[in-house]
């Protein structure tokens, strides 16, 4: 069983790029509701990104609730944010681009973001759309070498911040200077580094709290 201290929130990852049979193993760990939802993707990719982080949340949480994988059941709270049913000590997240999978296991409301890096061609004027006028200072500021990733450090700030809070990251989009993460003392965002490749924030209530950076998921651990 892994233990986790009240101060901390623990991060792990998960490859998106296994072989066929770690996909059957880890299938196998699905209730038949999930199964269902995956049989029903018709982009392969899709389909695949499902079953992988979703059969390793199991895993994951089973070894920290002690509980077996078929015996997890979620629940959604806010605007669909899934947590586990019933009374529970742990608080999760996850996000997946590029090709890992990231969970965020926390004892309080926890949010998690990633993105794998790219240009954004359009990040001055996606700011000015979607962002708080402090961050979009901070984009549009940034030498033109630098603002894509400026800017999807605010994104995914932003989005961690949503998802932790439980609520859609498109309503936090629309009401930028409602909903920020710069004006909300009861939650603090911090961005996490995950080499050039990818940008990363976890967001989670209260500042009393770090990052663990726990490694690497693998169906057989």
């Amino acid at each position: 069983m892994i233990e986790i201290a009240g101060d901390e929130v623990h991060l792990w990852e998960t490859p998106l790029s296994i072989c066929e049979l770690e996909l059957s193993l880890i299938s196998d760990v699905l209730s038949a509701d999930e199964r269902e939802r995956a049989a029903a993707f018709l982009n392969e990719r899709a389909r695949r990104q499902f079953v992988i982080s979703r059969g390793m949340l199991r895993r994951l949480l089973s070894r920290y609730t002690d509980r077996p994988t078929a015996e997890i059941e979620f629940a959604a709270e806010g605007d669909g944010k899934p947590v586990i049913a019933g009374e529970r000590k742990i608080e999760f997240n996850l996000s997946h681009s590029g090709e890992i999978v990231v969970y965020a296991v926390a004892s309080r409301p926890v949010g998690v973001d990633i993105e794998h890096f790219r240009p954004v061609p359009r990040a001055a004027e996606l700011a000015r759309r979607y962002l708080s006028p402090a961050e979009i200072e901070t984009v549009t500021s940034a030498p033109q070498d630098l603002r894509d990733r400026e800017f999807l450090s605010a994104w995914v700030r932003r989005e961690a911040y949503a998802k932790a809070r439980g609520m859609s990251i498109w309503r936090a989009l629309e009401r930028p200077d409602e909903i920020s993460p710069h004006t909300d003392d009861d939650y603090t965002v911090r961005l996490v580094d995950y080499s050039m490749k990818y940008v990363a924030a976890v967001a989670a209530r209260g500042s009393d709290w770090r990052v663990v950076m726990r490694g690497g998921i693998w169906y057989g651990s």
